[in-house]
């Protein structure tokens, strides 16, 4: 009691010192406390603690004071957000000047399981990886080992597109500010063998058309990313991932960050989620995809590591001792090199064009200028704003895609990032990037409960499918209060899960958390669906009898299964399955089972025409299969003045490590209708 009188009287008798009148009450009434004579030990003990907490907020400084109320009311902020979307987890970092001074993680690593977000959690940037591959040019131009007006030949001498007169044209620069025209892809065939995947995919442009002068106008451009990378690894002598883990990572103490497949086997990873009718579903691994790695496709990060480099970012490339960039660098990479239009005001955003720097955007919003960066990778998505006004930064990851929620609905993750920013400069959150019109899919028309029935059934990409939708297959059914449902699947993974809100007979709106999406059926003359179109692509109804004409095929070590036609006879001799039909003379069907391993497609190809002349071939076509890559390719041989046909396919699946030669072989002009859905019943049912 006197230890506490003493101290409390000391705090007392510097009284004139002290400015702030509610610390001046506070000690008067602790004061008062001491000299009670009704008090026992354990009051004291509390209003000793009390009041030790009270002294503790409000003797901080202002700004400490202050930063702590705005720090309250962005975590306010979130967990409101987490309470409104279908989001399982989220982490963020916020950072000030030379610190971190807000991490946190929000709901859970996986949909169903228990495990916390924090702020270690590994999850994918996907494209504020960019920015990252545009340091890095920056730093072997400080180095003086490139310049960004170099021409990518002086690097790469074979790179070219089909118009080789556009893509001579092309710089550094234009690489790491989208305006080298190299167009972008909707699909890429991952290489199974990672050390040459990206010098493979660089190469494999020389069949891209450019359609613009390179240098003139923007166009977002992973693609231009992954040349870029593929410099900075011939330039360094070093891989891209060992690049970025020497010369970035490291000297950032990014312990858990990077995009070498090792290290990332070392991490507890996330795959982020899918997006279901009324929540996300957990997401399975994917086949990993080496060709765009300095755009995104495999960088893995935290919410804590990022804050390291936006640390560095903020200050002038330094971050605890270490210059990984110099300020002048820094001020080039934020240099406006080229503008394109920006968001609508019908969508949120004010019209104002939104200009591109050298790996970021630029864009004025709420009449402040904003450094930003959206990344996804379809399961995982990240925002990044960086407000040089009061040198401030912060980032989110989200481990499912609310860029794919219904904007109607639920807020933007441009929406999240721009009033974190606000917040935390003590202003009120804005309807920036919330669309400030209705939703537009408002017809509603009844489906007579007799005719659902025709609706109802499995439709398969058929034709030359958006690559979006390659491989995809779309079940119709009944759901809840008898409605129409449709479910979307890429293999046997769900991508999607919606009500069907039907505006005429052959027209509906897909409803869900995603975004609505427009959707027509095909119908023929006498009423009866055959098809769907979404964005363009075919999908045909699948006749429902077909499937009842196949079996499944296992070898005796169930390392291998598929489906071939009930008709055919077979047999397997150790793992080598060959079949026959009765109903096709002089055909037949070879598969056979075996480990993993890199082989050449084209000596493939020799060793199965045993020295025999090819008449011709087929173009070689790859295409990502489930878990695995696929190649076939089709040639025909004459023999004793007959003419067959091959079709030659090998199905390599990187998670198994096995890999299955498939071989149809039939007299040249009897490739039918049946042989044909043989082959896509065979690629759709392979398991390894």
């Amino acid at each position: 009691m006197k230890k506490i009188k003493f101290q409390l009287n000391r705090l007392y008798n510097k009284m004139e010192v002290i400015s702030n009148p509610l610390i001046r009450l506070l000690v008067v009434v602790g004061s008062s406390w001491t000299f009670h004579p009704t008090i026992t030990n354990d009051r004291m003990n509390v209003l000793k603690i009390t009041a030790s907490l009270l002294l503790s907020f409000l003797l901080l400084p202002p700004t400490q004071a202050q930063n702590s109320a705005t720090l309250k009311k962005i975590d306010t902020y979130l967990q409101n957000y987490m309470d409104s979307v279908p989001v399982p987890g989220l982490s963020v970092v916020i950072v000030k000047e030379d610190q971190v001074i807000f991490q946190k993680g929000y709901g859970v690593e996986r949909m169903g399981q228990a495990k916390a977000m924090t702020p270690q959690s590994s999850l994918a940037i996907g494209e504020l990886t960019m920015s990252m591959t545009a340091l890095a040019i920056l730093q072997l131009a400080e180095k003086g080992q490139l310049s960004l007006e170099d021409k990518v030949t002086k690097h790469l001498p074979w790179f070219q597109t089909a118009n080789k007169e556009f893509s001579d044209q092309i710089t550094i620069r234009m690489l790491i500010n989208q305006t080298s025209g190299i167009p972008p892809q909707f699909e890429s065939i991952p290489s199974l063998n990672d050390d040459k995947a990206l010098e493979e995919f660089v190469r494999s442009m020389n069949s891209y058309y450019i359609n613009q002068t390179p240098g003139l106008s923007y166009e977002a451009s992973r693609e231009s990313f992954c040349v870029a990378g593929l410099i900075i690894s011939k330039v360094s002598g070093k891989s891209y991932a060992a690049y970025m883990d020497e010369n970035i990572f490291g000297p950032l103490q990014m312990t858990r960050t990077t995009t070498d497949p090792k290290k990332l086997a070392q991490l507890d990873l996330n795959y982020g989620h899918e997006i279901g009718l009324t929540s996300c579903l957990p997401a399975k691994k994917d086949l990993f995809n080496s060709n765009y790695l300095p755009a995104g496709s495999e960088m893995r990060s935290t919410a804590a590591d990022i804050g390291h480099y936006l640390i560095a970012l903020l200050n002038g490339g330094q971050y605890k001792g270490q210059q990984i960039l110099s300020p002048e660098s820094i001020a080039k990479m934020w240099t406006p090199q080229i503008s394109f239009n920006g968001l609508g005001t019908m969508l949120g955003g004010n019209g104002i064009n939104i200009e591109y720097t050298l790996g970021w955007l630029k864009m004025m919003i709420d009449d402040r200028p904003l450094i930003i960066h959206p990344g996804n990778t379809g399961t995982m998505s990240s925002i990044t704003g960086i407000n040089l006004g009061n040198n401030t930064a912060m980032t989110v990851l989200f481990n499912a895609d609310p860029g794919r929620f219904n904007r109607f609905v639920y807020p933007s993750i441009e929406n999240v990032g721009n009033n974190i920013l606000h917040l935390l400069a003590g202003e009120p959150t804005t309807d920036f990037a919330r669309p400030r019109i209705d939703d537009p899919f408002d017809d509603y028309y009844a489906i007579p409960r007799v005719e659902q029935e025709k609706y109802i059934g499995t439709y398969v990409s058929t034709g030359d499918a958006h690559p979006v939708y390659k491989d995809y297959s779309i079940e119709v059914f009944e759901g809840e209060n008898d409605s129409l449902s449709l479910k979307g699947f890429k293999d046997d993974v769900q991508k999607g899960h919606y009500k069907l809100q039907f505006s005429s007979k052959s027209r509906a709106v897909l409803r869900g958390i995603e975004h609505p999406r427009e959707i027509q059926f095909k119908l023929n003359p006498n009423g009866a669906v055959t098809g769907i179109f979404i964005y363009g692509s075919e999908f045909k109804k699948k006749e429902p009898t077909k499937a009842s004409l196949y079996q499944e095929i296992e070898n005796q070590q169930a390392t291998a299964s598929f489906l071939l036609p009930k008709n055919w006879n077979g047999e397997w001799t150790s793992n080598e399955f060959t079949a026959t039909s009765p109903a096709y003379e002089n055909t037949s069907v070879k598969v056979q089972a075996m480990d993993l391993g890199i082989i050449n497609f084209e000596k493939l190809v020799e060793q199965h025409t045993q020295g025999q002349t090819i008449q011709f071939k087929g173009l070689q076509k790859k295409e990502v299969v489930k878990d695995g890559v696929w190649t076939e390719q089709m040639f025909c041989i004459n023999k004793d003045g007959q003419t067959t046909q091959h079709l030659l396919v090998l199905y390599q699946d990187p998670l198994v490590k096995k890999q299955v030669q498939f071989i149809l072989s039939n007299p040249w002009g009897t490739f039918t209708n049946d042989l044909q859905d043989l082959v896509r019943q065979f690629q759709r049912s392979i398991v390894l």
